[in-house]
């Protein structure tokens, strides 16, 4: 099952990721606070296609608004 791009509850494309380095962390809908996905899920499904450990960073930072 593919992360999710979007929130399922509302479409929304502006998810809120925490800052801190826990991977269990959820990753939020900022429009409705439905839980997107958590960390580990997507930084596992970036690994899976082979675009390594500074590929999960930078979509993590571009996610959170912090580039």
């Amino acid at each position: 099952m593919a992360f999710p791009k979007t929130c399922t509850q509302c479409g929304s494309e502006d998810l809120r990721i925490p800052g801190d380095s826990e991977e269990d962390q959820n990753i939020y809908c900022n429009s409705c606070n439905a839980v997107v996905g958590d960390k580990k899920k997507l930084a596992k499904e970036i690994e899976d296609e082979g675009e390594g450990d500074h590929q999960v960073e930078k979509l993590l930072k571009s996610l959170s608004g912090k580039e």
